[in-house]
């Protein structure tokens, strides 16, 4: 079979280009054992009187100032669910001994569903309390199109540094995405939802 030159040139090269970035972007960084992030989470609760920030189908209804920084756990995309549209991505994130890869290594991790799960072989590395409050699951709203292409830059692995408001989504429809406030929480209405004004991918 004969291939046009042309058509290498212009179809297929591209698309194998294009292929060689993204699985780049999908391959973890590997850390060697110890603690890369010692800080928890900073949250300052906001005057429920802040005005709403408006989107074009409701308004983000701001709960509290929020600044974290974490070893990207698991990174998942979302095109199809009802709120892909303001957060296509969620991050699961881990500090403290979540950052550690002789815990993480332990584990085996992934998401769907807009839920971050974990799990282990015989017995966890650490108290499952300690995973459960140094470890989150986080539904980003960027605020501009260039925290979406840094956000599309993290790799499993990737140190970042997020700053913005946990907030409270109000559709025009009814619907809410509302922001967990507490890091001790689990299941349904446990992760956070961010939006996202500033990030910064640590280089190591």
């Amino acid at each position: 079979m004969q291939i046009n030159e042309s058509f290498f040139k212009f179809i297929i090269f591209p698309i194998f280009i294009y292929g060689g970035w993204h699985q780049y972007y999908k391959w973890p960084l590997h850390h060697p054992p110890g603690v890369l992030v010692k800080e928890a989470p900073q949250q300052t609760l906001i005057d429920p009187k802040e005005r709403p920030i408006p989107f074009s189908d409701g308004v983000y209804q701001p709960l509290a100032d929020y600044k974290i920084r974490g070893r990207v756990l698991s990174i998942e995309s979302y095109y199809i669910d009802r709120f892909a549209r303001i957060a296509p991505y969620d991050l699961a994130l881990g500090w403290g001994n979540m950052s550690d890869s002789q815990v993480i290594d332990q584990l085996s991790i992934h998401q769907a569903g807009r839920f971050y799960f974990y799990s282990w072989e015989a017995v966890p590395p650490i108290p499952v309390a300690e995973i459960q409050e140094s470890s989150s699951n986080i539904h980003l709203i960027p605020a501009g199109k260039w925290i979406l292409q840094k956000i599309r830059k993290l790799r499993t692995g990737s140190l970042v540094e997020l700053t913005g408001k946990l907030v409270r989504a109000d559709f025009r429809n009814g619907a809410e995405m509302k922001s967990s406030l507490s890091r001790k929480d689990t299941g349904a209405g446990a992760c956070e939802v961010l939006y996202v004004e500033d990030l910064k991918i640590e280089q190591r």
